[in-house]
Formats: C-alpha cells, sequence, structure tokens
C-alpha cells in the first residue's frame, strides 16, 4: 500500500522524491499512525521540496562529479535523518532496514546483496555508517548502476564512522557546505588547517588522514570520517588500527 501511494505517476517505480514519501510513510507507520487513504499534501510537498541529488528525477541520471558510488553531502544528511527516525540504541534492525530497502522497488536478489555488501560486521544490524552504504548503493543502483562484488573504496569509510549522534554529523556537514562549493572536494590544505586545530599529534592527524582516505583533497564523506575519528581521539579513544 505505501509503495502503490507513493508511486504517483504509477511508473512501477519510485523517483527519489517518491521514494522519500514512502519512507516517511513507513516511519509514521510504525509509531503507530494509520495509512492515509492518498499521499498526503504536507508530504508531497516536503519530499519535493527537498534538494535533489539528480539533475532531474525522471532521467534518472547519477552525479558523475563524484565518485561512482559517493553519497554526496544531501544525501549522507537525508539518509542519516532516515536512520534517525529508524534506529533504536545506535543500530537499525534487520526488519527495519528490510522495510526501507524494499520501498525502493528493487528486486529482491539486488536488496541481499546490499544488505551482504552494508552489513560489514554481519551482525544482522546496521550501524549509522553500514545504513549509509546500504541506502548509498540502493541509491546508485536505482540509477541503472550494476551493484559491485565487493564493497567500492569510496564506501568503506562509512562501516568506520564514529559519528556519536545526528547533531554531530550534521555540525560536520555544514562545516563541509560552508568551505567547499557543492561538487566539489575540500583541498588537503584546507582540510589539514581545520583538523590541526584539534592539537592533536601530528602522528595521530597523519592516522586519521589514511584512515579516512585522503589524498589530494577529502571529499564530504572522507571529511565526516575524518572529522569523527578527531573527535574520538580528543575524547581518548584510541584510533583504529
Amino acid at each position: 500500500a505505501i509503495y502503490a501511494m507513493s508511486d504517483l505517476d504509477h511508473d512501477g517505480r519510485l523517483s527519489e522524491p517518491e521514494f522519500l514519501c514512502a519512507m516517511a510513510l513507513a516511519a509514521r507507520r510504525r509509531k503507530g499512525a494509520p495509512l492515509p487513504e492518498q499521499l498526503p499534501l504536507d508530504l508531497q510537498e516536503a519530499c519535493w521540496s527537498m534538494p535533489s541529488t539528480h539533475v532531474e528525477a525522471a532521467t534518472n541520471q547519477p552525479d558523475e562529479s563524484l565518485p561512482l558510488w559517493q553519497p554526496n553531502h544531501e544525501e549522507l544528511s537525508r539518509f542519516q535523518q532516515l536512520f534517525d527516525q529508524l534506529q533504536d540504541h545506535g543500530f537499525v534492525s534487520a526488519d527495519r532496514a528490510r522495510e526501507v530497502l524494499e520501498s525502493s522497488g528493487l528486486p529482491l536478489n539486488d536488496l541481499a546483496k546490499i544488505w551482504d555488501l552494508a552489513d560489514a560486521g554481519d551482525d544482522g544490524k546496521l550501524s549509522l555508517g553500514e545504513f549509509l552504504c546500504a541506502m548509498s548503493l540502493s541509491a546508485r543502483r536505482r540509477e541503472g548502476r550494476q551493484l559491485p562484488q565487493s564493497l567500492p573504496d569510496e564506501l568503506l569509510p562509512c562501516t568506520r564512522l564514529r559519528v556519536q549522534d545526528k547533531v554531530e554529523m550534521q555540525r560536520y556537514l555544514a562545516m563541509f557546505q560552508e568551505q567547499v562549493p557543492r561538487g566539489s572536494a575540500m583541498p588537503a590544505a584546507k582540510a589539514a588547517e581545520i583538523l590541526q586545530m584539534s592539537e592533536l599529534p601530528p602522528s595521530d592527524l597523519a592516522q586519521i588522514w589514511n584512515l579516512s582516505g585522503g589524498t589530494d583533497n577529502l571529499d564530504s564523506l572522507q571529511f565526516l570520517h575524518a572529522m569523527a575519528l578527531t573527535a574520538r581521539r580528543r575524547e581518548g579513544q584510541s584510533l583504529p588500527a
């Protein structure tokens, strides 16, 4: 019922705004709200007013300015908000993740593969980073890309993401957006300047840079990962090996 209600153009697939509407309806239903007879107008306006990750939703074209599987910072923000609606004690259960992924309209064999790729901990639930992986894989597959055999390099930082809450993540994304034009990456010099403000030892900063996958610049996900690692290190936690 949710899928049919969200598929406003009745083409058998969900555009990005339609997909966001389906996710919102599913989240409301889990909280006990009855399903409406038709898609609420306020929900339509909210989903269609969000910045689109495509040039035009109907064309279903990927953003060629990013690495193949890399979510942009608008997608990261939306996926994080969805995670916040679904999570329980910092994880999304298999049942809730299945409901979200099935709303994409992808075949079940694709969804099973996405789950296997994203569930890096192989524990039957998704952390924030793993959920970001699953949503990015799902989004790219809906654009027509073939799923990879293993988790793409550009998504590996997701599986190690150590952001504690949505406020922290939104703060880092806002910082990135303030420093970098849309669709661009942050130059290494600027990223280094921000990281050095932490006053961590150079050896720690070098390790953080390597763990985040930094080269000549940082994309939004790499920056998010680097900032989270920096924050956890300043709290006294050890950096991952």
